[in-house]
C-alpha cells in the first residue's frame, strides 16, 4: 500500500512539472507574439532614418538622386544580404 501512495505522489509531481513546462511554452509564445511586431516596427523606422540620411547626404556629396521610402527599404534588404551575418558555419583552419 505504501508503494502505491508513493507512486501516486510521483505521478502528481510529474503532472505539475508538465503544467509548469506548458506555462513556460505559453509565456515564450506570448513573448514572441510581442517581439516579432516590435522588430518589424523597428525595421520600418530604421528604413525611414536611412532614407532621411541618404536624402540629406548623397545628393550633395555624390550628386545622386533622392530616394523614396520603398527604395530605401530595398537597399537595406540588399545590404543585409551582402554585409549581414549569414549564420553559416565558418571553417577556421589553423596551420
Amino acid at each position: 500500500m505504501l508503494g502505491g501512495a508513493w507512486l501516486s505522489l510521483k505521478i502528481r509531481a510529474k503532472m505539475r512539472e508538465g503544467l509548469h513546462q506548458n506555462q513556460t511554452l505559453n509565456m515564450s509564445a506570448n513573448y514572441l507574439a510581442l517581439l516579432i511586431p516590435l522588430y518589424i516596427v523597428a525595421f520600418l523606422i530604421l528604413v525611414g532614418i536611412f532614407q532621411w540620411l541618404w536624402n540629406i547626404t548623397m545628393p550633395q556629396v555624390f550628386n545622386l538622386r533622392m530616394i523614396r521610402y520603398w527604395q530605401a527599404f530595398r537597399l537595406l534588404i540588399i545590404a543585409g544580404f551582402l554585409f549581414g551575418n549569414s549564420h553559416l558555419p565558418s571553417f577556421n583552419f589553423k596551420f
